[in-house]
């Protein structure tokens, strides 16, 4: 299993610095631009809703084939078992070992934990089960941030490639994580 150490970042701690140009009162009254730096949190662009509907619209696809061919092939013993425990297997095994299901792999996206790495097979686990939790398909809709149940309490994110990489590209410089340049604490996310 994975050591996270309290102090690695998260994605969710990437600040970015922007430049604006706003009005203001100079010393005599006028108005001028004013150009000025400020600093964000820099918000993760997970997989939108339509992709994510392609996702398991493939990996269900896929699925149908499988059973297809396994519906023609002779019964065997424990085969509604096999069949009731197929589903959790495949998402086990896919986004474990390769961090996204072929449904994935069309979209070019990827899963991801907190820290923009490869799930450890706990996070794959509580997110496969979750999956089963009633109303978790649902739940995208109820979130202002198109993550499903099963990516929250899992703390994961289903994003795309080229948006990790430049999740972890920020991840490498100290400058762009959450903490206050000048006392090194950490910002107030409120």
């Amino acid at each position: 299993m994975k050591n996270h150490f309290i102090d690695k970042p998260k994605l969710t701690d990437i600040y970015i610095t922007k430049e604006i140009s706003r009005r203001q009162r100079n010393e005599y009254g006028e108005l001028e631009y004013v150009d000025l730096e400020i600093r964000q949190k820099r918000k993760i662009k997970p997989l939108s809703l339509s992709m994510r509907f392609v996702n398991v619209f493939c990996d269900l696809l896929i699925y149908q084939g499988f059973l297809y061919i396994l519906n023609e092939l002779p019964p065997f013993p424990f085969e509604a078992f096999f069949i009731l425990i197929s589903v959790p297997i495949y998402y086990i095994l896919f986004e474990f070992y390769l961090q996204k299901t072929p449904g994935k792999y069309l979209t070019q996206s990827i899963v991801v934990n907190e820290y923009g790495e490869s799930l450890t097979f706990r996070e794959v686990l509580l997110r496969t089960i979750v999956r089963f939790v009633p109303f978790d398909a649902l739940s995208f809709f109820f979130s202002s941030e198109d993550r499903g149940w099963h990516d929250k309490w899992s703390k994961t994110y289903v994003i795309n490639e080229e948006e990790l990489y430049e999740l972890k590209v920020l991840l490498k410089d100290p400058l762009n994580i959450g903490k206050d340049l000048q006392n090194n604490t950490p910002h107030n996310s409120n």
